[in-house]
């Protein structure tokens, strides 16, 4: 299935505290987001990239939850990115446009066939756990586009 994944909302001038901090500094920020504003702090751990595979499918490669992301200082020795104000409000709005049930509808047994080991999302039944994980990204999303957030994706 993957490595685990996460959002985390930051208003602006805390992204760029995260931003210009030497690692060891970033992750001590980030670590103070986690146990202090656990609201800014979404963990999808390994279905990330299966909804980012199904969002990009099912908007026909208009948006996806963690492409398009800008790399940044890694967190704790993860892959680490940024989405702007801009681009949360652009995933934000695609998410708003896209119920789970068109996400389902766009599943294509070959592409994920091809992304994941044998027995992992082997059919559209299969992706049912993921409804919830999914209205908690979209909620996170709307939340921070409501608040001009940027969104770091920690994956790993």
């Amino acid at each position: 299935m993957g490595v685990p994944g996460s959002y985390v909302r930051l208003p602006f001038d805390d992204w760029l505290a995260v931003d210009e901090a030497a690692p060891e500094e970033a992750d001590a920020l980030l670590d103070a987001v986690y146990e202090h504003r656990r609201e800014r702090w979404l963990d999808v751990d390994k279905t990330w990239d299966a909804l980012d595979m199904l969002l990009v499918l099912a908007t026909g490669g208009e948006t996806g939850i963690a492409g398009g992301a800008r790399a940044m200082t890694p967190y704790r020795g993860g892959e680490t990115s940024f989405l702007d104000a801009g681009d949360v409000r652009r995933v934000a709005g695609a998410l708003a446009r896209t119920p789970f049930d068109r996400l389902v509808a766009a599943y294509d047994p070959e592409v994920m066939a091809a992304a994941y080991p044998p027995g992992v999302w082997t059919d559209r039944a299969s992706l049912e756990p993921l409804e919830g994980t999914y209205a908690r990204v979209r909620d996170f999303f709307r939340a921070a586009a409501a608040d001009l957030d940027f969104v770091l994706i920690v994956i790993g």
